[in-house]
């Protein structure tokens, strides 16, 4: 048997200086099959932030936090994730 998921989510996104951004992310996961073990429901709120080094190059950050949980059975489960990374805006802005 398989386990089918539904993930909704919304993203809001403000510029707050030339170089650098806010970013909230929201996100709701939650399983629509029920597998003994491997269901459940999760929230998430995902503050973040990213900045520019160069024209063409950002860094990010967010960290995701879950705001709700309701998971049968034994899962595993992180308080919180980070995410770091850097995007590259190719070709002529």
């Amino acid at each position: 048997m398989c386990s089918t998921d539904i993930i909704l989510g919304a993203y809001y996104y403000r510029p707050i200086s030339e170089n650098f951004d806010v970013i909230v992310n929201g996100q709701f996961q939650s399983a629509l099959a029920d597998v003994p073990d491997t269901v459940g429901t999760v929230a998430y709120l995902s503050p973040g932030a990213t900045a520019q080094l160069l024209p063409q190059l950002h860094v990010f950050g967010f960290v995701q936090v879950p705001v709700y949980s309701n998971l049968d059975g034994y899962q595993l489960f992180p308080r919180f994730t980070v995410s770091v990374g850097l995007s590259y805006a190719f070709g002529s802005g």
